[in-house]
């Protein structure tokens, strides 16, 4: 069943009444396969299991997680059930918010599970199912106490058009399972008290994986040592790279507290109206940056209160507070770009575009990882690298601004070599922790930073070493574009893995 708005409770009631009779829309000689992981022939055969939590109290609040369906995130997933019980033969249905419909599905519960170290359910498809499989949810405590949440699940597509889209409905499935994952963790971290938080569903990203190399493919200059060659990594910034770290934020129990419904509701329209004003001619476009200075806005208010927040250690404080300054700065400077204000200020519009690119990857990006690293590798040398990033990028960009008016280089040079230094250190951790955790893109994003920061080092230098040092375009280009394109994606996706088995 699909439609265009949430189907009312009379809506879902009838059509889970026209399934209850139907008959499982797979082989019956498939029913309970994945009780004992046994592998369906000629299906696509799927697993996962996910630590979540530690302790007896850990598992009973996986039990509930499953009991109360909190494994279907709601804002792209959610599961009606009527009231019916978590027993073999309830018909549930699974509603997919995709594509800007609903998609109804109907499945019944085919057996369960219930002992004092495990519990779970499997449900198989109804014809009224875009798929046809079975697909296990179970949580278990073993002996050390780890609490484990598991899938497993074999599927095909029962309805046709699925087939033309067939490597996306697989990659959708796998994105169900991380999502069902990181809601169960959220839920034990919170002690029950909070259900999956809004984000973007799939179809958005997808929308934003799209767009992002198609409209930086329009803003592109024609060769990478220009200026406006920023237009495309702006593009890049605002639709995808900030909304892949505000993600990785929210997913913390330290940080998710501070962004609100509201700001993870209006990310995806705010980000695709600021990609879309980079496209049009200064002036006028500033009005569809609009939302992404209020998204700025938003977050100088609450590092407000994560700067006045007691509970969190000093330089957590310091660093999580700074990533949403640096943040809010950043979309000050992009509306300052859009909005054409450089007569006014006597920057010219390359040193505001720089700045904005400045402060939504060295400010928001890299402050960000280093707020992850310290939160899950705290030591000595991390807690200073954080300090040193929080400290040298306003003073980068200060040194910069010096210069442009006739500052002492040095000036420049002493802040910028500062930044290249809290860069290298929180690159050595990084890579001490990935090195022992066999992250290996972790690794990969340490030693890209080392290249990179090695050559903002010789930049800031320049003075002594002249022979050395990049021009500006030649560093935006090589140190600018690894950094954006690898070492920081690199560094999110190593700090945001779980222990998984």
């Amino acid at each position: 069943m699909i439609t265009l708005l949430y189907p009312s409770p009379e809506r879902i009631r009838q059509f889970i009444a026209t399934q209850k009779e139907q008959a499982f829309s797979y082989p019956e000689q498939l029913l309970e396969y994945t009780r004992d992981a046994r592998q369906a022939p000629g299906f696509n055969n799927d697993a996962q299991r996910v630590r979540v939590g530690h302790g007896p109290a850990a598992f009973q609040l996986a039990k509930k997680a499953l009991q109360e369906w909190v494994h279907f995130p709601r804002h792209w997933t959610p599961v009606e059930h009527l009231g019916s019980p978590i027993q073999t033969g309830s018909v549930v249905a699974v509603i997919f918010r995709l594509f800007g419909l609903f998609w109804s599905n109907s499945a019944r519960i085919v057996y369960t599970e219930d002992s004092a170290t495990r519990f779970g359910f499997a449900y198989g498809t109804l014809p009224g199912h875009i798929e046809r499989g079975e697909e296990l949810f179970r949580v278990e405590i073993d002996e050390q106490g780890v609490v484990w949440y598991e899938i497993r699940a074999f599927s095909l597509p029962r309805w046709w058009p699925i087939w033309l889209i067939y490597p996306i409905a697989r990659l959708l499935q796998a994105w169900f399972r991380r999502d069902s994952a990181t809601a169960v963790r959220q839920f034990i971290q919170s002690g029950g008290a909070v259900r999956a938080r809004e984000a973007w569903r799939p179809d958005q990203w997808l929308l934003a994986f799209f767009l992002t190399p198609v409209l930086a493919f329009i803003a592109f200059p024609g060769r990478l040592l220009h200026h406006d060659y920023g237009l495309s990594v702006l593009i890049y910034a605002v639709l995808l790279f900030s909304p892949v770290v505000f993600h990785a934020l929210w997913r913390e129990a330290f940080a998710a507290s501070y962004f609100g419904t509201g700001f993870r509701r209006a990310l995806f329209p705010a980000a695709l109206g600021a990609a879309f004003a980079l496209l049009l001619p200064r002036g006028w476009g500033a009005l569809l940056v609009l939302p992404w200075l209020g998204m700025g806005a938003y977050a100088l208010w609450e590092s407000l209160k994560i700067f006045l927040n007691r509970n969190l250690v000093g330089i957590m404080r310091l660093a999580l507070g700074s990533t949403l300054v640096f943040f809010g700065i950043g979309t000050i400077w992009l509306f300052a770009d859009r909005l054409n204000i450089t007569s006014f200020i006597g920057f010219d519009g390359v040193f505001i575009r720089l700045t904005a690119l400045h402060f939504h990857f060295a400010g928001l990006g890299l402050m960000a990882a280093a707020t992850l690293l310290l939160q899950k590798f705290p030591n000595a040398s991390t807690r200073l690298a954080a300090l040193i990033i929080a400290l040298a990028t306003p003073l980068t960009a200060i040194g910069i601004t010096s210069t442009r008016f006739g500052g002492n280089i040095f000036i420049e040079s002493i802040c910028a070599g500062l930044m290249a230094l809290g860069t290298l250190l929180f690159a050595v951790q990084l890579l001490r922790r990935s090195w022992v955790l066999k992250h290996w893109e972790g690794v990969a994003a340490a030693l890209i930073f080392g290249y990179t920061m090695g050559l903002a080092l010789v930049y800031a230098l320049r003075v002594l070493l002249p022979e050395w040092a990049y021009s500006i375009d030649a560093m935006r280009a090589i140190h600018g574009s690894l950094n954006a394109l690898l070492a920081l994606p690199l560094s999110f996706w190593a700090l945001g893995r779980r222990e998984a088995l």
